[in-house]
């Protein structure tokens, strides 16, 4: 939405870590999953960095890098 992925995570803590890999406008990303907390890992690519949105804050995620939301 709006050039940007947005995420709502809401994941049962009595389950653990939700741990899963997508593509994402070329990005491989992996994205950790706990509660309503995710962590978002980009592999090293030679492309522009990403906008990722959760619960109305948005961070820009580089390659090689990670971001993550409480």
């Amino acid at each position: 939405r709006g050039g940007r992925l947005v995420l709502g995570p809401h994941w049962p803590d009595a389950l653990g870590e939700l741990a899963f890999a997508i593509r994402y406008r070329g990005h491989r990303l992996t994205l950790h999953v706990t509660g309503r907390s995710v962590r978002v890992d980009a592999d090293v690519a030679d492309l522009p960095p990403i906008d990722i949105e959760c619960r109305g804050t948005t961070k820009q995620l580089a390659s090689g890098s990670s971001v993550s939301f409480p």
